[in-house]
């Protein structure tokens, strides 16, 4: 009896591996590309996803139907680069690059969160603000532990510029009220690269998932 209840246990265990799950398209007008997607552990059926350049989604029944809107900020403008995160209040943020008006293309790392009893955005608030140079290729997490959020980035002197004399970093900053306010952006890499936007660029930078 013993042996066939273990033969049974193998069978369902194997079985689960290869279960068939339901693939749900959210989005496949406009060539939505860069997607970004979170779900809210204390809520699973709250998930919300970004894309290029300025869609947004949020699903409220586990990721089966799925509403998609255009994400704005009038004082920063949206262009790309979608980070979406969750904290432990269950709030979603939505990290993007910059277009602001009356500012410079990509001149600072943007987040907004989003509001699921009224499925509206804040305008957000951003970092990394340094007169005409650009930044580019954010990523962000929350560290479950204080619910801090850390996001790190790229910096150009002069984005896609050849000359020898430009220069790109990594950027660090952290938030400790939820979004509202950011901390001065520090240096965390040794060597700089170039501004070409090629092999010896250092651009792109990624937590280290203490999200959960």
């Amino acid at each position: 009896m013993k042996n066939k209840l273990l033969l049974l246990g193998f069978i369902l265990s194997v079985s689960s591996l290869f279960a068939q799950y339901q693939n749900i398209v959210i989005d496949n007008t406009g060539s939505p590309e860069e997607p970004s997607i979170m779900i809210n552990p204390k809520n699973t059926n709250q998930l919300v996803a970004g894309s290029n350049i300025d869609n947004y989604y949020y699903s409220e029944d586990g990721g089966f139907t799925w509403t998609k809107g255009t994400l704005v900020s009038p004082g920063n403008g949206v262009w790309g680069d979608p980070c979406i995160i969750v904290d432990t209040a269950g709030s979603f943020y939505f990290f993007h690059l910059a277009n602001p008006p009356g500012g410079a293309w990509i001149d600072r790392i943007v987040a907004q969160k989003f509001d699921f009893a009224t499925h509206s955005w804040t305008d957000g608030t951003y970092t990394g603000l340094n007169g005409d140079k650009n930044q580019d290729k954010a990523w962000a997490v929350v560290d479950s532990a204080n619910n801090n959020i850390y996001v790190t980035w790229t910096q150009f002197d002069d984005y896609g510029s050849g000359n020898p004399n430009d220069s790109s970093i990594i950027l660090f900053s952290k938030s400790v009220d939820a979004g509202e306010t950011w901390s001065t952006p520090l240096r965390i890499n040794k060597v700089a690269g170039d501004c070409i936007d090629s092999d010896n660029t250092v651009e792109g930078a990624a937590g280290s998932g203490t999200q959960r």
